[in-house]
């Protein structure tokens, strides 16, 4: 069981790491809806919503090209590393020509296009150190992310700790943001540098560009589209309605985004074994297995935990955000409908980029966008932010129900009996909440886990065999990357 304690250890580093991240971004956000109100608030979404959209077209999706890449051939880091670097500060551009044009559309004040700007080079900081980041994850390092995430959470916290404290304007909130994801830099620039001996190399950069570019641009556009469809139906409140229902509808939404990190951290633990498995074994069987079995867990995990938050939505709601955002209980309750879907989605694009299959995760965003968009426009006009959660929820379940197809042309053979079996088994839970007390304490809640956790295993959706048959996969991928190191070395 060698091979699942490296995953587990791994995947359990990271969980801290982004664990650690969620909480104190939560906080954060704790923190700035009651500082802030409800108007300015929504300023501030329409700001990060800009911000995470433009500067999509310096991320590009990067990070997964990389992380391929790398967990195949960790001989390229430095090069990769300095030709990705290159790739973000030509494509910065490319950002600032865009931001503009959404100032102008959006028809922003003068305050808030420079808030903006300053939001743009914090971001463009973070996706400069996000290239070292993911090399810890190839090389499969995970204590470094740890330490850095914390050492860039921790400043940040303190700064916001003091914007507050001082009553300062939400310029300098953004401000903040610049000098932490700064020290988050520098703190992995040297990690490399003096941990791993890796350094960013120039020498080739035009042929290493050229090619990064190549792999990169089925990633890329697919990115920026899912970018825009997090976010598009922010925009399109702001346009048709204005900054207060743009707060009630992000403020959940943002809620969902972050429990992004659960399957997301998974992911990326597994990214390395994905690769390896894809190139050692063509007929995809092996990868088909793990698809298989992961979709089974992240399925076991998000639906009962779906139900639960849907029930504890009055509760968590005003405890998060305050009093004030009452009125984002009902987008909430629609949109966490679409966790499990968030959950399988991401593992799904994530095996379409392994096996080289990177542009059907774009047509599945693609069409998602113009349906959510064309939602957008019919449902908020009459429904507001309500309007707009239900676009997105049902743009997400379009998009995953594609990906699923496309992953199950590619691999062949994917079985949906796992689903039906988690969904009756979350549906019972689901009883049991409802035809139970009306009030809940922590002594219950555990009581619904343990319970659910039992029928799970009765059921025998979960079996020692598993494990050990993913456990000499996994071995099975170590083995075959250290022969295709040996032989390149001689």
């Amino acid at each position: 069981m060698k091979g699942i304690r490296n995953i587990a250890k791994n995947t359990l580093i990271v969980y801290v790491a982004r664990g650690f991240d969620i909480l104190s971004s939560v906080i954060i956000i704790a923190i700035l809806t009651r500082y802030l109100g409800i108007k300015l608030y929504g300023q501030y979404a329409v700001v990060m919503a800009t911000v995470f959209t433009v500067t999509a077209f310096a991320n590009m999706g990067m990070p997964k090209i990389l992380i391929r890449e790398l967990s195949q051939d960790k001989r390229k880091a430095g090069d990769f590393l300095g030709a990705s670097l290159i790739f973000s500060i030509i494509m910065f551009a490319a950002v600032i020509l865009i931001s503009t044009v959404v100032v102008f559309t959006l028809r922003l004040e003068i305050i808030l296009a420079f808030a903006l700007g300053v939001a743009i080079v914090a971001e463009m900081v973070r996706i400069f150190s996000s290239s070292f980041i993911f090399l810890f994850v190839a090389f499969e390092k995970m204590g470094y992310d740890l330490l850095v995430t914390v050492s860039c959470r921790l400043v940040f916290f303190a700064l916001i700790f003091v914007v507050v404290t001082l009553q300062l304007n939400y310029i300098y909130i953004f401000s903040s943001m610049i000098l932490s994801n700064s020290i988050g830099f520098f703190l992995a620039l040297k990690i490399c540098a003096k941990k791993f001996n890796i350094k960013p190399k120039f020498g080739k950069w035009k042929g290493n560009l050229k090619y990064l570019s190549m792999e990169i641009l089925p990633v890329g556009v697919s990115f920026i589209i899912l970018q825009l469809l997090q976010y598009v139906d922010i925009f399109i409140l702001k346009i048709l309605k204005g900054f207060e229902e743009v707060a009630l509808f992000q403020a959940p939404y943002m809620m969902i985004l972050k429990l992004q990190f659960l399957p997301r951290i998974l992911v990326i633990a597994l990214a390395p074994l994905l690769a390896r498995l894809a190139v050692a074994d063509t007929s995809y069987s092996k990868l088909n297995y793990i698809y298989s079995m992961i979709l089974k867990y992240l399925a076991a995990v998000s639906f009962p935990l779906t139900l639960l938050l849907i029930f504890f939505s009055g509760r968590i709601v005003p405890i998060i955000f305050g009093d004030t955002f009452l009125g984002s209980v009902v987008p909430f309750k629609i949109l966490i409908c679409a966790l499990p879907i968030i959950f399988m989605d991401l593992f799904s694009d994530a095996v379409l980029v392994t096996i080289g299959r990177q542009r059907l995760p774009l047509v599945s965003a693609g069409v998602a966008l113009i349906i959510n968009f064309i939602l957008d426009i019919i449902l908020i006009n009459k429904y507001s932010y309500i309007g707009a959660s239900i676009a997105s929820l049902t743009s997400l379940y379009v998009m995953f129900g594609l990906n699923f197809y496309f992953v199950s042309r590619s691999i062949k053979n994917i079985s949906l009996s796992m689903f039906v079996v988690i969904l009756a088994l979350s549906g019972f839970m689901m009883g049991v909440v409802l035809l139970g007390p009306s009030t809940y304490n922590t002594i219950s809640i555990i009581g619904f886990i343990i319970i659910y956790v039992a029928m799970l295993l009765i059921s025998g959706m979960f079996s020692r065999k598993e494990f050990s048959r993913i456990n000499n996969l996994i071995n099975y991928a170590g083995e075959v990357s250290a022969r295709s190191e040996g032989k390149s070395s001689i």
